[in-house]
């Protein structure tokens, strides 16, 4: 079962991911995701992100995926901090 879900999910995602990206396209995805994925509001930062890698032919999952993975950790980091 694990093979099977390997090479039927996580293969095809990881291919996409990185799709014709060099090193330096990478950071640049990842660079733009994390800088405009901080602003707060809501739909705006997709709508800019879109812009930004149609217009330096980056890779669209890459640069949508990074904001929702850094918020994530910043918002449970946060939380953690007010409780304590």
């Amino acid at each position: 079962m694990r093979a099977w879900f390997k090479r039927r999910v996580v293969d095809p995602l990881l291919a996409l991911l990185k799709q014709g990206m060099s090193p330096a396209a990478l950071a640049l995805s990842v660079a733009c995701g994390i800088g405009v994925g901080i602003f707060p509001v809501l739909g705006v930062s997709t709508i800019l992100l879109t812009v930004i890698a149609l217009t330096f032919r980056l890779n669209l999952p890459t640069v949508q995926l990074v904001p929702s993975l850094s918020l994530s950790d910043t918002r449970s980091t946060r939380s953690f901090e007010i409780c304590e």
